[in-house]
């Protein structure tokens, strides 16, 4: 890149200085400076973006308020706040399609209204499964529940165990004096 600016530089100037050394050197080193400088901008343009972010991307998850885990790679961060961005408004299946997309490559959402189920078909396991999994499930609503299937083709291998705690409630009919309002508590070993 380098090369093209001094090369740019010095067709602004008369033909006489290509000879002197003086000249030259300074245009060199110039358009060096000005690389750098360009280096330098389009790094700035990229912390924009969640998905070029580097240095700023501490910053982007205060925003969203994901707490900062520097133990997670800098894709798996991105795509969780991607997911609490995409994640406002009104919550639909194409709102639910959009965060799972954050996380996997191919992702497909159907309904499943008699169930009160929605299931997320996903191609590829990212690293990250458990915050794909907390994002939908923050998002959905309470009746709902979230199923991650794998596409047909795709082969699961548990790599950790995960332990996720169901939490069920009494519904309003069932209410009685005495009665806390948690119904039962279990918790399944994925």
């Amino acid at each position: 890149m380098s090369d093209a600016i001094k090369k740019r530089m010095l067709d602004a100037l008369p033909r006489y200085y290509y000879e002197s050394k003086e000249a030259v050197n300074l245009i060199e080193r110039e358009s060096a400076e000005f690389d750098r400088l360009n280096g330098d901008i389009r790094d700035v343009l990229d912390q924009f973006f969640v998905g070029t972010a580097t240095w700023s991307l501490p910053r982007w998850e205060t925003i969203v308020g994901v707490k900062t885990d520097v133990n997670k790679t800098l894709e798996q961060r991105r795509s969780i706040v991607k997911a609490k961005l995409r994640g406002t408004g009104t919550v639909t299946l194409a709102v639910l399609e959009s965060i799972a997309d954050a996380f996997f490559t191919d992702v497909k959402a159907e309904e499943e209204p008699r169930k009160y189920t929605v299931v997320i078909v996903v191609g590829g396991i990212p690293p990250n499964l458990y915050d794909a999994y907390v994002a939908l499930r923050e998002l959905a609503p309470a009746h709902v529940d979230v199923v991650l299937a794998p596409m047909p083709r795709e082969a699961v291998e548990v790599v950790d165990e995960v332990t996720v705690s169901l939490k069920r409630y009494h519904t309003i009919g069932e209410l009685r004096v005495g009665y806390t309002i948690g119904k039962d508590k279990r918790e399944v070993a994925l």
